[in-house]
């Protein structure tokens, strides 16, 4: 069916309604406000069939996020996003998991990880390793996780913060 993104969002409120109940005025308001701060409120209108893959899932995402769960798990919430979606992604992630909502992303980009989580689960060589960030997302555990060479680097994001990131090689190991 053609549901506005403003429909689809608004389905994570489901859970909390009883059988013949309608969303309440508040639940409208916090669509829009998941809508705002994601940057699609001016998709609200727009069917959900229309969109670009993109922004059907940040519309997922929205509904996700209108549901309001204290532990959210998100797969891959970033994939098939421009640069600009993946920074809201996961600037709205940094700020749910600081305003206490627990959050368990999965992901294929480590870079994703150093930008917003404060641990990791890398599966390398069907070994399971588990721990802070920056001690399980090594060159060395990269590498025989992804059978290509990285270099991690240090450096200065353009707000000043110091940032981790993790640079492929084109030859396969």
């Amino acid at each position: 069916f053609a549901f506005s993104v403003f429909d689809v969002a608004l389905t994570g409120c489901v859970s909390r309604l009883g059988l013949l109940d309608s969303p309440s005025r508040e639940d409208r308001e916090r669509t829009e406000e998941v809508l705002t701060r994601l940057g699609i409120a001016h998709l609200s209108a727009r069917p959900f069939t229309k969109l670009s893959g993109g922004e059907q899932q940040m519309t997922l995402i929205a509904r996700a996020l209108v549901q309001d769960g204290r532990i959210l798990v998100m797969d891959e919430p970033a994939a098939a996003l421009d640069l600009r979606n993946q920074a809201t992604v996961l600037r709205c992630i940094r700020d749910l998991a600081d305003e206490n909502h627990g959050v368990v992303m999965t992901s294929h980009s480590p870079d994703h990880a150093f930008l917003v989580a404060t641990r990791a689960v890398l599966i390398r060589n069907r070994e399971i390793l588990s721990g802070p960030v920056n001690e399980v997302l090594t060159e060395a555990n990269l590498q025989a996780a992804y059978g290509t060479r990285v270099q991690v680097l240090e450096t200065t994001s353009p707000d000043g913060e110091a940032v981790r990131t993790c640079i492929p090689t084109l030859e396969l190991t």
